[in-house]
């Protein structure tokens, strides 16, 4: 009988106040929607990201170098069981014309951390350009641009010839920073590897490892097998210092050769008065 009571007075209450009662309602299911929305929210993104990595190929560990990648380090890289695939390319960074805006510029890679095409094409000749997504209200497919500096880079002028999306870059409010412009990246771009000057050193190599293929890049389990490559990071450092040793005794010869050089023409130059001051008193006491 309680409970016959207890159901009766509860009917007559939200009938009563029914719009308090569908108001408390609503409240709870959006509240219990939120909190379902915010749990599948994270995995739903990392399964999305770890898709789009997979899909391009992102590379395991990205390795730069402001001395340039020569031949001993690639053969290093290279020389590691665990490295499955390494891709070796070029990057500028440069400052578009009459804007502040600053382009890390790449040389298209060869299957490893590859770009995703919103619009147009990949660059097919040597001064084209793909720019990136980012940019693309304001500029447009067929845009000519001029780089201030053009570096490494064979040509400042470039066609915009598509719109890209890079596998390396997923941040929109902190691309990163650069020593041009502003010193903030505006976008990324892409060329043609051949676009780069001959001769230029390799200044950046991606590459992959052979256990990670099949590994959750959100996963602690590959963070730590990524973080123990440290043979490879140890090898390329020992090399490193002694690129940077060879370096400084190659620009100390080259000051002493210029100090010598500024010496002599010092010398030459006092040489060249005296005589001019010999001859201007008489003919003879040059004789």
């Amino acid at each position: 009988m309680s409970k016959r009571i207890l159901w009766k007075d509860a009917w007559q209450a939200i009938s009563r106040s029914l719009g308090r009662f569908i108001a408390i309602f609503l409240l709870m299911a959006v509240s219990a929607f939120a909190l379902i929305g915010l749990k599948i929210t994270g995995p739903d993104m990392r399964q999305t990201a770890t898709s789009f990595f997979a899909q391009h190929h992102l590379a395991d560990t990205t390795i730069t170098s402001n001395y340039g990648l020569d031949s001993r380090d690639r053969q290093i890289i290279r020389q590691q069981k665990s490295v499955k695939q390494v891709d070796f390319g070029y990057l500028q960074d440069s400052t578009i014309d009459q804007t502040k805006q600053a382009l890390r510029i790449f040389s298209q890679t060869n299957g490893v951390s590859s770009w995703q095409m919103v619009s147009g094409h990949l660059p097919r000749h040597d001064n084209e350009i793909a720019v990136s997504y980012l940019l693309k209200g304001k500029y447009h497919l067929g845009q000519w641009i001029t780089l201030k500096q053009a570096g490494s880079l064979k040509y400042r002028q470039f066609k915009i010839v598509g719109f890209v999306r890079s596998s390396e870059y997923l941040d929109r409010s902190d691309i990163g920073q650069t020593t041009v412009g502003t010193g903030q990246l505006s976008g990324v771009a892409v060329v043609k590897k051949t676009a780069f000057k001959t001769g230029t050193a390799y200044a950046i190599a991606r590459i992959t490892y052979n256990q990670t293929a099949k590994m959750n890049p959100y996963s602690a389990r590959y963070t730590n097998y990524v973080e123990k490559q440290q043979q490879l990071k140890k090898a390329l450092n020992r090399h490193g210092k002694t690129k940077q040793q060879k370096l400084e005794r190659q620009l100390k010869a080259a000051q002493q050769q210029l100090t010598q050089a500024t010496q002599q023409a010092a010398l030459l130059q006092q040489k060249n008065a005296g005589g001019r001051q010999c001859g201007s008193h008489s003919a003879g006491c040059c004789a």
